[in-house]
């Protein structure tokens, strides 16, 4: 099972008080030191939210566990519990994304579709020959960017769910093209309107079939989560 949970940031400003205090000492200087507001604020809610779920999930409280964070590695769950959970976090524009699993690693991606002015090298250096031709063959502009962002999505997730950042591999090696590459399997999700997500998961077995739920939290939902992680404490 592969639970995917997105959030709105605009609608979370308010919590942002009360989220902070959930951040340790640690992750609060890994926020302080940012420069911009914009991205102190993201780095709150995802630092924050990530522990919520989990501590929802795994029906524990905040104090039993800790998120290990390192630079350029994949955050990995801390606890002398017997419990265990692969997840992933991704950020662009307006939206958070979060992927959980308890049976599978996951890597996630959100990405909002937008013009930039290096975009032919970008498909020239780290898109498959294959990648290339599927979009040379769209039909127009908007249809072209939807492509290469979908790709692009997909090349995180999968780099994401290995625990590796972008400029680690040979990106035209991950032929989007394809849904499975090894054990892994890739595949576009739902997004919002003008945005292209993607989850990567790796299984034992490549025919297997994994539910996957998808869920976008309200301020309700997690003001009634933030509640019951504090009941546990």
């Amino acid at each position: 099972m592969i639970s995917i949970f997105s959030f709105n940031k605009t609608h979370f400003e308010e919590f942002l008080p009360e989220l902070w205090k959930k951040l340790t000492p640690h992750e609060q200087c890994l926020v302080k030191e940012l420069a911009f507001p914009h991205l102190r604020c993201e780095r709150i809610l995802s630092f924050s939210i990530v522990k919520i779920l989990i501590s929802k999930i795994l029906d524990i409280s905040l104090e039993k566990f800790s998120i290990v964070r390192l630079r350029a590695k994949k955050p990995y769950l801390y606890t002398s519990l017997k419990h265990s959970i692969e997840f992933s976090v991704s950020h662009s524009g307006d939206y958070l994304l979060f992927a959980f699993s308890q049976d599978h690693p996951v890597g996630i991606d959100i990405e909002k579709i937008h013009l930039f002015s290096d975009q032919m090298r970008v498909v020239k250096d780290h898109f498959s020959n294959q990648e290339q031709t599927h979009l040379a063959a769209a039909p127009n502009l908007c249809e072209y960017n939807a492509r290469f962002f979908s790709a692009w999505c997909k090349k995180e997730a999968y780099l994401k769910g290995q625990g590796q950042g972008l400029v680690v591999g040979n990106l035209s090696a991950i032929d989007t093209l394809n849904q499975h590459i090894d054990l892994w399997k890739i595949q576009s999700l739902h997004a919002p309107s003008g945005y292209c997500a993607a989850l990567s998961f790796c299984t034992n077995r490549l025919c297997s079939r994994v539910a996957i739920s998808q869920n976008a939290v309200t301020p309700t939902q997690l003001k009634r989560a933030m509640g019951r992680s504090e009941a546990m404490d």
